[in-house]
């Protein structure tokens, strides 16, 4: 089956944004919950809204053309598969154009449709992308809430899959909440002990060890991570890096061939 351009960015955007399922005691009142849940709710119409508007009046005659073309498409798509088609190329659309949050806003629709983990996954990697390359605060903000909910219904579908555990975690420890910066660390670590052979869990965490110059630990897990898979390019090419901060050159420089080699 030959992949559209959205799916491909998909797959793409996955493995970088590999990605936990975080179970914490609740222990808010259910009125300060409503109201939370409320003005979660409020910020997220109110964001996308603003996002819409900026993007539709940055695009060019030509650019809005193509739009009305797949608009077009959509608005006559007679069953949910001509639909699913249709939203998929407005996701790839403004994906192409750096417009994560609407991207994301379609590709949420379509697991919203198709009520399936690997949807819900797409959706999620796509506003995570959004995260680090949002044009704004604002956006950022909207694509982080956005992109939690989305593996939170990933991990919801299937409780068993680790990729989808391993994003959401991602997102709290690139952008931990100020009342828990810990967060994704901490689910980082509860799932390292579930997932102790997990290369991808071992690599998330030796590159945030790095953040934080623990570098001796960060090479531990990644040495883990090269037993298990002795090609991983990124394992290789971020040992060496550890290896350089800690000034063994010669274990560096054998993992940086490895890295550049693998690069080729």
């Amino acid at each position: 089956m030959k992949l559209n351009r959205h799916q491909l960015i998909a797959i793409v955007t996955t493995i970088l944004f590999v990605g936990v399922f975080y179970f914490g005691c609740e222990t808010k009142d259910p009125k300060m919950k409503l109201a939370e849940k409320s003005r979660v709710a409020n910020f997220e119409v109110t964001g996308i809204e603003n996002i819409r508007k900026q993007a539709f009046d940055s695009l060019d005659v030509s650019q809005k053309s193509y739009f009305d073309g797949l608009h077009l498409q959509l608005k006559n798509s007679f069953d949910d598969s001509t639909k699913i088609e249709a939203m998929k190329s407005i996701s790839g659309f403004w994906y192409s154009l750096g417009e994560y949050a609407l991207a994301g806003e379609q590709a949420e629709e379509i697991a919203s449709i198709q009520e399936d983990e690997v949807s819900w996954s797409i959706a999620g990697t796509t506003y995570a992308v959004g995260i680090q390359n949002g044009k704004s605060k604002n956006r950022r903000t909207f694509n982080q809430s956005k992109a939690v909910n989305a593996f939170e219904q990933a991990v919801s579908i299937n409780p068993d899959n680790v990729t989808h555990k391993l994003n959401l975690a991602i997102v709290y420890a690139e952008n931990p909440p100020q009342d828990q910066p810990m967060k994704g660390i901490l689910m980082l670590l509860d799932l390292d002990k579930q997932y102790p052979d997990s290369p991808s869990v071992l690599f998330q965490l030796a590159r945030f060890g790095m953040q934080t110059n623990q570098f001796e630990k960060a090479i531990g897990r990644l040495e883990r991570v090269l037993a298990i898979e002795p090609n991983s390019v990124k394992a290789h090419c971020l040992i060496a890096d550890a290896y350089q901060k800690t000034n063994s050159t010669e274990k560096a420089a054998f993992h940086l061939k490895a890295c550049q080699s693998g690069m080729k």
